[in-house]
């Protein structure tokens, strides 16, 4: 077999600067739901390059887990990559889409996401991968093979006991309808047509009727106002409480209180950075809108103390917000959110 003469001669599109979003990440995604729409097999697996201890490349492929600032992917933080990564936080990504003939290549400094955001993932994984994680760390040599067989053991038997909880344990009646998980049962049933970061610029848009709101009554606060601009974006798109057409990428239930699941490339318990995007999008957009309100009503606000006053009084309301996560600005707007978009599924046993 000659080797040099083993190729394809690609001729699928072509890639133009008037085509491309100035944006990359923009360009990306864009790239990325193409590559899903024509069925690529593991579109997000991707080629990851390191530099290691000896100063030599290694590349292994991972799964991209989410598109944001930055790409993210996750391993175990003693594996090979994590440690060659430590100490050179330069790494390469590449993507190879045959069926697109299209080959994406992302160059640039890695770092850790949040302790909280890893704890997140590692508790969305199927349990037969946690006990893996746990037996050995990632490209370390078990101690034996009887110490991975134990593990899966353990596994099976956890899932034996789980049946038996949700059945009548004899005689093979069922008594009551096997749990589920809540991740599962979205994943398998509501895919949104835009993921959570989508949904926040799109869906969520402030008009003058949050300003008048704002400034009509002083002691209209600042977070009546937030979820006012929300109810009201929200309501134009859908009922909220309909199912069979729910587009959101934020959810909460009432069979598990106070927690919220975005859509990113799949249902995920919402980490705590993401509810404080938010948060800042939703009061980025008032402020935006106000200070929009301010450019077209300059002759007004002149003439009028009254109006200046209001005005005044609305720009605190707004310039005080705080965003720390654990600040009662932050734990009122969970609250409300949660008990305006709580969705009750009866007929659905959570786990």
């Amino acid at each position: 077999m000659n080797l040099a003469e083993l190729r394809i001669n690609y001729q699928k599109g072509e890639l133009l600067e008037s085509s491309v979003d100035k944006n990359p990440f923009e360009q990306f995604k864009k790239w990325f739901s193409e590559a899903k729409d024509s069925q690529v097999p593991e579109p997000n697996a991707m080629h990851v390059s390191t530099i290691g201890e000896n100063g030599m490349p290694n590349g292994r492929v991972v799964l991209l887990k989410n598109v944001g600032k930055g790409f993210s992917f996750y391993t175990n933080y003693r594996s090979s990559k994590a440690e060659s990564l430590d100490k050179h936080p330069q790494a390469c990504i590449t993507f190879f889409w045959a069926e697109l003939e299209r080959q994406i290549r992302i160059e640039g400094i890695t770092q850790k996401v949040d302790s909280a955001t890893a704890e997140i993932y590692f508790k969305n994984r199927p349990r037969a991968s946690q006990l893996g994680a746990w037996v050995s760390e990632q490209s370390a040599r078990i101690e034996s093979r009887d110490i991975l067989e134990l593990a899966f053991k353990c596994s099976t038997l956890e899932k034996k006991v789980e049946e038996l909880s949700s059945c009548g344990g004899s005689g093979g009646s069922v008594l009551k309808k096997p749990k589920i998980h809540i991740l599962d049962w979205l994943n398998a049933n509501i895919t949104p047509t835009k993921n959570f970061t989508e949904w926040l610029e799109e869906v969520i848009v402030s008009t003058n009727e949050d300003i008048e709101f704002l400034m009509s009554v002083k002691t209209n606060s600042i977070h009546e106002g937030m979820m006012r601009l929300v109810e009201r974006s929200i309501e134009m798109t859908c009922d909220v409480k309909k199912m069979d057409e729910y587009p959101h990428s934020l959810m909460c239930v009432s069979q598990k209180q106070k927690t919220f699941y975005i859509y990113l490339e799949e249902w995920i318990i919402c980490p705590a950075d993401q509810f404080i995007l938010l948060a800042q999008i939703i009061h980025g957009k008032l402020f935006s809108q106000l200070c929009i309100w301010n450019q077209k009503n300059k002759q007004r606000l002149n003439a009028s103390d009254a109006l200046e006053d209001q005005y005044s009084n609305a720009i605190g309301k707004v310039t005080g917000y705080k965003f720390a996560e654990d600040s009662s600005d932050m734990n009122k707007l969970r609250s409300s959110f949660y008990q305006y978009m709580k969705m009750d599924l009866r007929d659905v046993n959570f786990s």
